[in-house]
């Protein structure tokens, strides 16, 4: 199934250096898929942005976040490392990939596995403790889109 994307954010595509800056700031290799989608869709937002996962209700997935380091105004709030300083106050090891446009995001979370962590939805509703502030939505970043629907 493919995934038409629009345009969202003032950003241009993700260069391997800001991807690799990212990555060293985080201290976390993203998976190939991901760094994929970041090289030709970071900022945009996919056509079909509502996520079905089992373990949840429907809920909206907003833009892709960015490495972009030019990115200047409303788009420098969606920069992921900007984005992961304040979840991994609450979450040590996430790496917020897209905003949900509620306040909660999307995220790999790198404590349940290093190689292919998976996807978690982190709910701003919910306290760390709590199961429902962070819900395993995905295994890959291809599942993810997958479950994604128009409504």
């Amino acid at each position: 199934m493919t995934i038409d994307w629009e345009e969202y954010l003032d950003v241009p595509p993700a260069s391997d250096a800001d991807i690799a800056r990212v990555e060293h700031t985080l201290g976390v290799t993203l998976p190939d898929d991901f760094r994929d989608a970041l090289r030709r869709h970071q900022g945009r937002l996919p056509t079909r942005n509502v996520l079905h996962a089992d373990a949840m209700n429907p809920v909206t997935f907003g833009p892709l976040l960015h490495v972009s380091s030019t990115a200047d105004g409303y788009a420098a709030d969606y920069e992921m490392t900007r984005v992961a300083a304040v979840w991994r106050r609450l979450y040590p090891k996430v790496v917020p990939i897209a905003d949900n446009g509620g306040g909660s995001c999307f995220a790999y979370d790198y404590a349940a596995g290093e190689r292919q962590p998976p996807i978690v939805f982190l709910n701003h509703e919910a306290e760390p403790t709590d199961p429902a502030g962070k819900i395993r939505v995905a295994d890959s970043f291809a599942e993810l889109l997958a479950k994604l629907r128009e409504q």
